[in-house]
Parts: structure tokens; sequence; C-alpha cells
């Protein structure tokens, strides 16, 4: 009787005590609702402040009224451009932009590119707009948080914002139009945005645009939203800002920095480990003038046109920089032979 005594007596000493637990519950709860907290301060104060950079362009034909949202995008003397989505343009329209402080003025298309998604407008306001803060599409991870921004309506005078995360940047979409062809990039969220919404900005949490809401390219994701990279939009911003049109060499490659490959997948392309800069092809599109030149997947371009290559962003913008004719002569290392590559683009 002694023995079972003791024993019973251990076994309720090592037992924890009811206070100890009461207090980590009541720890966790106060850690939960506190990070909560503060993420809800952070989107509405970044929501706030990107506000009114946003606008709405109505473009008005004999029959139709359509409503897109858009960004001010650069103010240059007494200049203010407005870029937006193609969606928004059709033949013989008239423009108005509406902005965040519900004052409307007349705008002129300056010019739009289908294949991206991209218009953009030049209105003169009597009153001061400032243009939103710019980020870098490459820096954007996966899980990364954004917010989707739309217009103000103009009956409700409330904005869309959706708050999400990046599903999967760096995505790559061939797209043509006649004779003309080019690979767009963007990046999936899992965002939702209304018809209207389409042109706004895709945001960080810092407030700059990492993207261009498009809905045309979010057709085919069911309850996610496809945006433009801003890398992409501003290459094809400046151009139809300068000329107003767009002509842009097609190379047809798919392509990301070897400085973002670990060891092991550099060892999986056959890629030698002492090589950490240039682009490592991931796809070259068939019939493309890369596939006629002989560039294959795992290549490394090293420089195009002798200029070191930092990022795709880099070479994208070399891209629009050409014309269809001209030629672009590359230094790729396969393996471990470096020879020089020459492509006609169209």
């Amino acid at each position: 009787m002694l023995w079972l005594t003791l024993k019973v007596q251990e076994i309720s000493e090592k037992r924890p005590s009811e206070p100890e637990i009461e207090l980590n519950e009541t720890d966790e709860a106060a850690i939960v609702h506190n990070t909560i907290e503060g993420y809800t301060t952070d989107v509405t104060e970044t929501v706030a402040k990107v506000r009114p950079h946003i606008v709405s362009v109505t473009g008005l034909t004999e029959d139709r009224e359509v409503i897109s949202s858009g960004v001010v995008y650069a103010v240059i003397g007494n200049d203010t451009w407005i870029l937006s989505c193609a969606e928004s343009v059709r033949d013989n329209a008239t423009y108005l932009v509406r902005f965040d402080n519900g004052l409307s003025a007349d705008a002129q298309l300056a010019g739009h590119d289908p294949l991206t998604d991209t218009a953009l407008f030049l209105t003169h306001p009597e009153f001061e707009v400032r243009p939103i803060d710019l980020g870098t599409a490459s820096a954007v991870t996966p899980g990364e948080y954004v917010i989707a921004l739309g217009a103000r309506n103009l009956h409700t005078q409330s904005g869309q914002a959706c708050f999400g995360i990046v599903s999967l940047p760096g995505m790559y979409h061939r797209r043509s139009e006649g004779n003309l062809e080019w690979i767009v990039e963007t990046m999936l969220t899992d965002t939702a945005i209304l018809e209207e919404t389409s042109g706004g900005p895709l945001i960080n949490l810092s407030g700059q645009m990492i993207g261009m809401l498009s809905s045309s390219f979010s057709a085919n994701f069911r309850g996610a939203a496809m945006a433009v990279s801003v890398s992409e939009v501003i290459s094809a911003a400046e151009q139809l800002r300068r000329t107003g049109t767009i002509s842009r060499g097609y190379l047809g490659t798919v392509t990301r920095p070897v400085s973002d490959l670990e060891l092991y997948q550099k060892s999986a392309m056959n890629i030698s480990l002492d090589v950490n800069s240039g682009l490592v092809i991931t796809e070259v599109a068939e019939g493309s003038p890369a596939q006629e030149a002989g560039l294959q997947p795992n290549d490394v371009i090293l420089t195009a046109d002798e200029k070191e290559l930092a990022d795709s962003a880099t070479l994208q913008r070399m891209l629009y920089e050409k014309n269809p004719g001209d030629q672009l002569v590359m230094t790729i290392q396969r393996q471990n032979t470096v020879s020089t590559v020459t492509a006609e683009l169209r």
C-alpha cells in the first residue's frame, strides 16, 4: 500500500497547473490580435497614400461608354500623362479623365499597345497632381503582399481595394496581332478585380506600383487577377509618350537572371557554377528569331550588343529600342563553350 501511495503522489506533482495553461492561451490570443491590427493599419495607410494618384478614364462613343481605372504616370511641365489599359480605347471616341478629387479634364489618346494592354493619355488639369511612385517588378517574390486598387465610382465615391499576395511573379504570355508578336511579362495574384478596376495599379505595401491590373489577361484565371509588370508597362508607355506608336524587336525568349539560381538549379541546367551573371534562357518560342538563330533553353546570354545584362528588364528595354529587321548580337555560354550568336528580330 505504501508503494502505490508514493506513485500517485509523484504523478500528481508532475501535472501542469491550471494557471499556466490559462496564461499560455491568453498570450497566444494577444499575439494574434496584435498581428491582425498591424496589417490592417498598414494596408489602410497605404491605400490612403496612393488613392490621390488613381483616376478613372471614360471613353465615349455615339452608342457606348467604357470606364476603366488608370494612374497619373508622369507630370512634365504642363503635360499630365495618364496610364490605363488598352481596353478603354475605342475608335472615334472622346476621353474624359476624372481625378480622385472629383474634378474632370478632357484627355487625348497619345497611343496604345493591345499586346501589352497599355494605353497612354495626355491631359491638362487646372490643378496640381502628382505621379504615382513606381516600384521594381524584378524584386517581387512569391507570397509578397500586394494591394489591387481601382478608381472611385462616380455614384458611390468608393474605390475597390483588394488585399492579397503575388502567387506567381515572372509569368510570360506570347501574344500576336497581325504580323506583330511579343512575349508579355505579367504576374498572377490571388486578388479579385472588377471590370472597371482594369488599368488600376497593383502596389506593394510601400505604395509603389509594381504592375497594371488587366482584365484581358485575367480572363482565363477564375478568382485571380493578372497584372502586367511595371517594367513592361513603362517600356511601352515611354515609347508611346515619345512617338505615339510602338515599334520593338521581337526575339522570342523567356529569361531569368543567373544570379537568382541556386547551385542545384545550375547543376540541373548544366550551367557552370562559376557563371554568376547574365540571363539563362528558360523558354524559346516556336518559330521565333531566337530559335532561328539556334538559341536553346539553358543557354546563358552573357551580353547583348556588348552590354551586360543585369536582369530580364535590361534585355526587354533593349528590344524596345530595336525595330523589326534589326539584329541583336549576343554572347552566349552553352555548358562550357562561349560563342557569338546573331538574331534578326522581327
